[in-house]
């Protein structure tokens, strides 16, 4: 937590405005994309270091949020979620790039997988408070925050699909059986898996 909270230092430092950036990006379509013009042409390293600091804390928000349930503790097990929540973003962008060049989508898929990524990034600097509470905020505190926090995530997932179903609608009609095995493969199936071995450890 130390760690992302200093990287998330040296990103405000380099760029004032990212959260700013990802927050609007979030609510306005047009910034949205405006946003992912600008960044198609180069890797800015903001963005990266962004999306580590969400991959270390969504595995964070994982192990303490198992951990109150009683589920399993240790570094090994912190380990293995940060590795599994790693390999569901990686898939998730590959099987996006790969299945818009498959089906001939892939100025809707590179949008939504920007959208992914902008979404990722902002929960990314709010679990970090988040995880401080949950690590050693009070016992009521945490209770609050679990229940809290699965309601924020909730709604920004839920605002999510409704970003990538915009994103898709003009293929709705004609590309249904696609948009599904994509759905079921590197949405669903990524998730189910994770649990699965989450589970597993407990």
């Amino acid at each position: 937590m130390l760690l992302t909270s200093g990287l998330l230092a040296v990103v405000l430092n380099s760029k004032s405005k990212a959260v700013g950036i990802l927050f609007r990006s979030i609510f306005n379509e047009n910034m949205l994309k405006l946003f992912q013009r600008e960044e198609q042409t180069k890797v800015s390293t903001y963005l990266i270091l962004l999306y580590f600091i969400f991959i270390v804390n969504v595995a964070i928000y994982v192990y303490l949020v198992s951990a109150h349930f009683g589920g399993p503790k240790g570094i090994f097990v912190f380990l293995m979620i940060l590795l599994g929540a790693f390999i569901v973003y990686l898939v998730r962008h590959l099987g996006l790039f790969l299945f818009g060049n498959t089906f001939m989508v892939a100025k809707n898929t590179e949008l939504y997988s920007f959208t992914i990524m902008v979404f990722n990034q902002f929960a990314g600097v709010i679990l970090i408070g988040i995880n401080f509470l949950l690590a050693f905020g009070p016992e009521g505190v945490q209770e609050f925050m679990i229940w809290a926090s699965f309601i924020f995530i909730g709604l920004l997932i839920l605002l999510r699909t409704f970003r990538g179903i915009f994103i898709v609608s003009e293929h709705l009609g004609d590309r249904i059986f696609q948009i599904i095995i994509y759905l079921c493969a590197f949405e669903i199936a990524p998730i189910l898996i994770l649990i699965k071995t989450l589970l597993k450890f407990g």
